[in-house]
């Protein structure tokens, strides 16, 4: 679990954000976190999935940018990310952390035993007169936009869950030389389940504003083709011939 370091313009002065240390992070994240917010954008891009949070054990949204861990197919030859861009990696290095003596309160936090931010990095989080920099003010302030999303994320897959509407999947990737590799740990809606729900369920679900991010998570499904597509273009990897979606089995790589 990563330990998090706050953010003091007294202590941290001289620190900056290394351009190169983010995007070598960004190559290696296979998925991808995503609020609920941006379920509609993130699935025009990526197979999305549900996932459940390592740290509290609640439901989080994940889109999959590769069938292999540590490697992002979705990254352009600039180095930037060639899909939609969600808020988690707008704001990294930087992270929300509950204020050391106050959990009421939350403060900006960085991982002090990483390399994203030292005083050899190219953009200043401070200026001179210690004030934050433009990359620091805009960082903070999606941040702190971020404790919202946290909120309505929460309370979807809440509904989510209460009305039994996740249904536990593995991806069998089929490769060329004939090896197959089943991932588990991901999840996505029972179509089944939604399609016996009563009017007046269905009704507490628009009234939310929860029926566009359903279909989009059942929609993102077709963009399985899309990554298999960017992985088979790159040559130092076996080449997949399908991706097959079945009920969650009780062995596999868990992404």
């Amino acid at each position: 679990m990563r330990t998090l370091t706050e953010l003091s313009s007294k202590t941290h002065q001289n620190l900056k954000i290394n351009s190169n240390e983010v995007s070598s992070y960004l190559s290696r994240q296979h998925i991808l976190a995503v609020e609920a917010a941006e379920l509609v954008q993130a699935a025009t891009y990526y197979p999305v999935f549900l996932t459940r949070n390592n740290q509290n054990g609640g439901w989080a949204f994940s889109a999959v940018t590769s069938v292999q861990i540590e490697q992002n197919v979705y990254i352009e030859q600039d180095g930037t990310l060639a899909g939609f861009c969600p808020s988690a990696l707008k704001t990294y290095p930087l992270h929300l952390m509950q204020k050391p003596g106050n959990e009421k309160q939350f403060t900006i936090g960085f991982d002090a035993s990483g390399n994203a931010i030292s005083a050899q990095g190219d953009q200043p989080l401070f200026n001179e007169d210690s004030s934050a920099s433009q990359v620091l003010a805009e960082r903070t302030q999606l941040l702190n936009q971020s404790i919202q999303l946290v909120k309505q994320t929460f309370d979807f897959t809440r509904m989510l869950d209460e009305l039994s509407l996740i249904k536990s999947i593995d991806l069998t990737v089929h490769y060329q030389s004939g090896e197959t590799n089943t991932i588990q740990g991901l999840n996505t809606i029972d179509e089944d389940a939604f399609a016996l729900l009563s009017g007046e369920q269905l009704a507490a679900l628009q009234k939310q504003g929860y029926l566009m991010p359903i279909h989009a998570l059942l929609m993102s499904l077709l963009q399985i083709n899309q990554l298999i597509q960017r992985h088979n273009k790159q040559a130092s990897r076996g080449v997949i011939t399908n991706v097959k979606i079945e009920v969650s089995k009780d062995t596999a790589n868990v992404m």
